[in-house]
């Protein structure tokens, strides 16, 4: 279990009580009010404070990617 701490379209940065080290891949479920998100990452840079912080790249061959994706377009 984790918590987000920040979202991009093509990663985020998470805080964990597991330190996990760098090129680690792991199976994420992201649960929001309107949808259910499986994607798949790679920890790509990792940090101590209080709670150990990676940040983690998106696999883009994961299940929702493409969903994942839509989330950040902006219509204009």
């Amino acid at each position: 279990m984790c918590q987000t701490i920040d979202v991009s379209e093509l990663g985020m940065q998470v805080s964990s009580e597991l330190d996990l080290p760098v090129n680690t891949r792991l199976g994420r479920r992201l649960d929001t009010e309107t949808s259910l998100y499986r994607l798949e990452s790679e920890v790509r840079w990792a940090r101590e404070d209080g709670q150990f912080c990676v940040g983690l790249l998106l696999d883009k061959e994961s299940p929702d990617f493409i969903s994942w994706t839509k989330m950040f377009q902006l219509d204009f």
